[in-house]
């Protein structure tokens, strides 16, 4: 008898719920691209601190005080609102804070009302905020999406917020930063709105944009969006038992030797990775004495290898295993990190010395005229490639090491293990950055951490019966 072998059924179209929900993670996707890596804090730490090195040591404070309080409030508050059901008004009342810290960097400036010391702790409190709107909206996912729509609109919600925000970076380049810079007939003549870039405000406007794009993406959320019914838990009942509940983590995270020292293993390079997010825009300033164009071209280039991250994570992971590909991405991405720090504007790896009246130029345009900011830009792309696939790796290599019947709550120990750590790399930059004077070598601790997290990864066994093959 014949067996007439059928295609699968296209799955539905998402529902204007999981839709909106995705939408949102543009918004998250445009603070982290022009507040942290590409205009504001670079600008801080360059402009407003009294030199580079200064202004790393000033990120690696922020990062650190806002890890610690950012870790403690996001566990509590994501086991609160698991509790207590209902997400709407915890997320509506935070991205409404965040929205309005935001829009205040608009008068950060030398002679402003905010100077260095006022717009460091805005900065921890807005990042703590950031930390705390992740864990909500991701709690929302259940209640927005259907079971069957749960990996679409994840999936859905990082390709909107990686192209949104490339979009308001080129934006933001047309518009105000690129008009100041050179003259060309596909420019404005001058930056729009007659923003004074000598008086710094097209960076200064990153902070209303940036708040203006997170109000813009949260009321999609808030008309479409289905959100968890209330359960009736009180919010003091719900607070205590989700401090109970990292206790269970803790007693998980010792039980299980493989799951230990796999998430020893994450809590070290996942340090050394946020690290290298939180601290490059800064080192590539100082180093290379970059200005706003520059930096936000910089994270153009670095996004080419951030979007090829996932397809290399699933091509490595079918031929050689999560834990090699794993292993593989960690040495390669530690490879690309060290060429990047390697790099300055008279040296190339460290200490092969560079002149451009000796060496020569790659060109004489106006931007990457050297070839220390080619090898910067080349390793940059690399590094993101590498780093995206890492970040993939592990949460499929995590997948593999827990038990379904506890996969929920070892999942929690692993956003732990990322919260938990995110002051380890600011601790270290900044104290390596006072003792050695030099933001280069500051930066060497990100790159030990990389190792320290391969080395023990090497000694995790994956269960034989979730075992990798070949």
């Amino acid at each position: 008898m014949t067996h007439i072998v059928m295609p699968p059924a296209k799955p539905a179209p998402l529902t204007r719920s999981a839709t909106s929900w995705a939408v949102f993670d543009a918004g998250r996707h445009c603070y982290s691209m022009l507040i942290v890596a590409a205009v504001f804090t670079p600008y801080v730490a360059t402009v407003l601190a009294p030199n580079p090195v200064a202004g790393q040591e000033m990120v690696a404070t922020i990062g650190l005080w806002s890890g610690i309080a950012g870790a403690l409030l996001a566990t509590i508050m994501g086991g609160s609102i698991d509790r207590m059901g209902v997400r709407k008004p915890a997320l509506a009342a935070l991205v409404v804070l965040l929205s309005i810290v935001a829009a205040s960097f608009w008068w950060a400036s030398p002679t402003g009302p905010l100077n260095l010391q006022a717009v460091v702790p805005l900065l921890m409190v807005a990042t703590v905020l950031y930390w705390l709107v992740e864990v909500v909206h991701n709690a929302m996912l259940l209640g927005a999406a259907a079971p069957d729509e749960l990996g679409r609109a994840s999936g859905l919600g990082a390709t909107l917020g990686f192209f949104v925000a490339s979009a308001a970076l080129l934006g933001f380049l047309w518009a105000f930063v690129l008009p100041a810079e050179i003259r060309a007939t596909w420019l404005p003549a001058k930056p729009v709105f007659g923003l004074d870039p000598a008086a710094h405000e097209p960076q200064r406007a990153s902070g209303p944009v940036v708040g203006a794009c997170l109000l813009l993406a949260l009321l999609p959320l808030l008309v479409f969006s289905h959100d968890i019914p209330r359960t009736g838990v009180r919010a003091r009942d719900a607070v205590v038992q989700s401090i109970w509940q990292v206790g269970d983590l803790l007693r998980d995270f010792l039980a299980r030797r493989d799951v230990r020292t796999f998430l020893i293993a994450r809590m070290l390079f996942s340090s050394g990775h946020m690290g290298n997010v939180m601290f490059m825009a800064v080192y590539a300033a100082g180093a290379f004495r970059w200005g706003t164009a520059q930096l936000m071209i910089e994270a153009l280039i670095s996004s080419i290898g951030a979007v090829f991250g996932g397809v290399l994570s699933s091509w490595l992971d079918a031929r050689v295993g999560t834990k090699r590909a794993l292993l593989i991405c960690l040495l390669a991405n530690g490879l690309a990190f060290a060429g990047m720090i390697g790099a300055s504007h008279d040296h190339i790896f460290f200490f092969l010395s560079y002149d451009a009246a000796v060496n020569g130029r790659p060109w004489d345009g106006p931007l990457y005229s050297t070839w220390p900011e080619w090898a910067f830009a080349i390793c940059d792309i690399i590094n993101s490639l590498f780093l995206v696939a890492c970040l993939a790796l592990s949460r499929t290599l995590m997948a593999k090491l827990s038990p379904p019947e506890q996969a929920s709550s070892l999942f929690g120990l692993y956003s732990l293990s990322a919260a938990g750590t995110a002051w380890v790399a600011p601790v270290l930059v900044g104290a390596a950055t006072a003792v050695f004077a030099s933001q280069q070598f500051g930066l060497l601790p990100l790159l030990a951490l990389i190792v320290a997290g391969c080395v023990t990864l090497m000694f995790v066994r994956v269960p034989p019966r979730r075992q990798d093959a070949p």
